[in-house]
């Protein structure tokens, strides 16, 4: 959440994600971030690259060069200790990787995308109002001249679960962003019916097109692969946004930013690994032997 002077409340999707993972984590990423001594992870620089080399390249770099000119700021980054390494073990590796997964996209991605929207084609930065009281924020990676949304994901272990029929029904990424590019508004009436749990009116009609939002994967492993996994999102999807948000909106508002929200660690993230959070939430209980743990209390 990042809230203007004058009260208006914006989400990224990530935030959305967070939330959904564990509203309590999401919280203290918003309003009480702890002072990290890394910036991410291995997985996240080397997304952060590839990205870099895709973007170069649909601005005019040649492929090759936007490799070499995003692999070195990553090779930068490695040599400074600037993110945590999790699972590549040498540099080397990573840029193997960073390599691999560019060229996927190029020969496996590149041909489905189509051509680039004049405008808004590649990292376009948006904020969309949705309601009077709240908005969302971010960017997407690609968006072609027939309006489809594209996200470019480097992903590895059970990738093809999360992005099967079942995972991008569940993913709120590609919600919020067709939601913007709808130009989906959600007026007070609205709103309050949704609040409410009341059914909406019978005279409720949009004529918002369903939009599709496609991931270009790439997964890390030692050969060229790329696939294409499509998704659709309509008025429906965009109501249960508004519903979602709706809840945090009013978590927010009763418990305020300073008390604990509902704490979730059956999610697989909720490690010392992957949650900055996790040695001022359940590691700062888990990790202490179990007779000082009960003196504490």
């Amino acid at each position: 959440m990042q809230i203007d002077d004058d009260g208006y409340v914006w989400f990224r999707q990530s935030g959305l994600g967070d939330y959904l993972l564990c509203p309590d984590r999401a919280r203290k990423t918003a309003f009480n971030p702890p002072e990290a001594e890394y910036d991410g992870t291995d997985a996240t620089a080397l997304g952060t690259a590839v990205h870099e080399a895709i973007e170069l390249f649909l601005v005019g770099m040649p492929m090759p060069d936007a490799i070499e000119q995003s692999g070195a700021a990553m090779a930068e980054l490695w040599h400074s200790g600037a993110f945590k390494i999790l699972k590549i073990k040498n540099l080397s590796t990573m840029l193997k990787q960073h390599k691999l997964c560019a060229e996927s996209w190029l020969l496996h991605v590149y041909p489905s995308g189509g051509t680039p929207h004049p405008t808004e084609g590649a990292e376009h930065n948006f904020k969309h109002r949705i309601t009077s009281e709240w908005g969302v924020k971010g960017t997407w990676d690609f968006k072609n001249e027939d309006d489809v949304l594209w996200d470019w994901k480097t992903a590895g272990g059970m990738w093809t679960q999360q992005y099967g029929p079942k995972g991008l029904e569940k993913k709120i990424q590609p919600t919020v962003y067709t939601a913007v590019q709808a130009g989906f508004v959600a007026d007070d009436a609205l709103v309050r019916h949704i609040r409410n749990g009341l059914a909406l009116p019978d005279c409720f009609e949009s004529n918002l097109p369903t939009i599709r939002f496609s991931y270009g994967i790439l997964p890390k492993g030692n050969k060229h692969e790329g696939h294409v996994r499509t998704t659709e999102r309509h008025i429906g999807h965009w109501l249960w946004l508004v519903k979602q948000v709706e809840a945090i909106m009013e978590m927010y508002k009763s418990l305020g930013p300073h008390v604990t929200w509902p704490l979730n660690d059956s999610e697989w993230l909720c490690s010392s690994e992957y949650c900055d959070h996790w040695n001022t939430c359940k590691g700062q209980l888990v990790h202490l032997p179990i007779k000082e743990n009960i003196k504490s209390l």
